[in-house]
């Protein structure tokens, strides 16, 4: 009989026993290279608070602006009756001055006419952008905004006297102008305001 030879058994261990499959070895990474250091001095950008205006000001604001209109009411109102403007400033003129010859009294009217509309206009030009720049901490405009107050209100009755006998309207626009020049220069100079100014004065 033939005799029957068994071939010797092979034991696995390992990861090829589980059946799975070693992973392969990555190389070691190197760290990332470090950030630069910041060599400014500089703070941030930080944003600016809201500068907070006392309720004086907004007051003394809207009382420009009130009198702002008032005057460019006026102003329009005198020059749609420019004619009898002219002529009630004419007979005016050759009252105080009857020698004067009728050449000599139209040229000054019409000067006068042009001095009193430009003047009023320029100074609620300037009014206008010293308000906004009042507004603005710093104490400079305040005291530019109230001169050119003080000067409005003495442009306002020369204005008023000589629109007198032809164009009451514009009369009363221009006295309402003035009223209101005072309130707001009153309120400017509140309690409140002058705190203000004083925080901001720098």
């Amino acid at each position: 009989m033939t005799e029957l030879r068994h071939a010797p058994i092979r034991t696995v261990s390992g990861p090829e026993a589980t059946g799975t499959r070693r992973a392969p070895i990555r190389p070691p990474t190197s760290p990332p290279p470090p950030r630069p250091a910041v060599t400014s001095s500089l703070a941030p950008p930080t944003r600016e608070p809201r500068v907070r205006i006392p309720g004086s000001l907004r007051i003394s604001a809207w009382l420009w602006i009130a009198g702002f209109g008032a005057g460019l009411y006026a102003l329009v109102v005198a020059a749609a009756d420019v004619d009898g403007w002219h002529r009630a400033l004419r007979e005016q003129a050759r009252a105080d001055q009857p020698e004067a010859s009728v050449q000599l009294l139209r040229s000054g009217v019409d000067l006068t006419i042009l001095l009193a509309v430009a003047g009023s206009g320029v100074l609620i030009a300037v009014s206008a952008l010293f308000l906004v720049r009042t507004l603005r901490p710093g104490p400079v405009a305040r005291w530019l905004l109230t001169a050119t107050g003080v000067l409005t209100l003495a442009v306002v009755v020369v204005d008023q006297g000589l629109v007198e006998g032809s164009a009451d309207a514009a009369r009363t626009g221009f006295l309402v102008q003035g009223g209101l020049v005072v309130l707001a220069l009153l309120a400017l100079f509140s309690r409140s305001s002058r705190t203000w100014f004083r925080e901001h004065a720098d």
